[in-house]
């Protein structure tokens, strides 16, 4: 995640995805301005919460609100949850099957997961991904 410099405004999750709905349509400008910033609202990561939902599909953390924020690129609306604990976890974009392991760049291949469970998940695949090239140098050296 890059870092954030910048918030500015804490979004309702249905205003957002109104947004994001009706600016998806070919002709619509893919660009709004909110107060007095311009940010991107058609994107992947934003089509996949509008299509997949904005719950996390492993734990069911459920998103509550789009913050309006700066990292060091651009404006952008990030999705947060909140924990038993009160703090704000922010909810991702994953590949179910991740490209890594041959997974496509496409809706159908994504999914909503939180912060936690996405980074849970990235690291049994990394397992995975380093298992099958230890099993397919072995059996290359004739092992």
């Amino acid at each position: 995640m890059r870092p954030i410099i910048a918030k500015s405004a804490k979004l309702p999750v249905e205003e957002v995805l109104e947004i994001v709905h009706f600016h998806s349509k070919p002709s619509k400008p893919k660009d709004v301005t909110i107060g007095y910033i311009k940010v991107r609202v058609v994107n992947p990561r934003l089509k996949t919460f509008l299509y997949k939902g904005t719950r996390c599909a492993i734990c069911g953390l459920e998103g509550k609100y789009f913050s309006l924020e700066k990292n060091t690129d651009y404006w952008a609306l990030n999705l947060y949850g909140i924990d038993t604990s009160g703090h704000e976890i922010p909810l991702t974009r994953d590949h179910i099957l991740a490209r890594c392991l041959g997974g496509k760049d496409n809706l159908e291949n994504t999914q909503t997961l939180c912060y936690r469970c996405n980074q849970q998940k990235g690291k049994a695949e990394n397992r995975e991904k380093h298992k099958s090239r230890n099993f397919l140098g072995s059996a290359s050296s004739g092992l």
